[in-house]
């Protein structure tokens, strides 16, 4: 059990290339990459999707096997109300990817695919969601051809930033005496004026 763990750990990834959202009804691409396959050796790659859900085509790259043979098998899922597409072929390359085309419900709703895939050095899966739904102006979210010009509902313009008050310069007052140099200058005029009655008695005694 703890080799099988740990082999689960070095395993590829699958990248999907799947949009969040589509049209009812419209006709969806869906691709599913391999990144870090053992090149030359036997890879599988499969897919559950809701039974509601019809595969129309797909198409093969990185394989060692031309589309036809390649191991395509579908089959009933262990969840109720899905199936599962299987691939099964040689990789080529470190990146084989399977695209298959699939065609939206008519009816707005999620829906959710899982992944899982095998290699020699261990497995793995993953799972991602698409949205079925038509973009309507006012549902809250801004996506795809909607914008502040024609849906300001869902996408709401900026609001401009408030202009910085600009503050009048203040006038420049002349520095005032301080206190320290009307008292100095004080005492030099009581010292002259003391000076002067000292001279003016001297004189009158001579």
């Amino acid at each position: 059990m703890s080799l099988l763990a740990l082999s689960a750990v070095f395993a590829a990834s699958v990248g999907r290339d799947m949009p969040a959202r589509v049209d009812p009804g419209a006709e969806v691409s869906i691709t599913l990459t391999l990144n870090g396959a053992p090149a030359g050796e036997g890879v599988a790659i499969e897919d559950t999707i809701p039974n509601t859900i019809s595969l129309k085509s797909w198409e093969i790259s990185g394989s060692e096997e031309a589309k036809d043979d390649v191991s395509y098998a579908t089959k009933a899922s262990q969840k109720e109300g899905f199936d599962r597409h299987s691939w099964a072929f040689t990789a080529s390359s470190g990146s084989p990817s399977i695209t298959y085309k699939i065609d939206a419900p008519s009816a707005e709703g999620s829906h959710e695919f899982e992944t899982r895939w095998i290699t020699s050095e261990g497995f793995s899966k993953s799972s991602a969601t698409l949205n079925v739904r038509t973009v309507t102006c006012g549902d809250g979210i801004c996506e795809e051809n909607e914008n502040s010009d024609n849906c300001e509902a869902d996408c709401p313009r900026a609001e401009a930033p408030a202009p910085t008050p600009v503050e009048e310069p203040k006038p420049v007052e002349a520095p005032g005496k301080s206190p320290t140099a009307w008292i100095i200058a004080a005492i030099v005029v009581i010292i002259g004026i003391a000076l002067i009655v000292m001279y003016q008695k001297k004189k009158q005694q001579v």
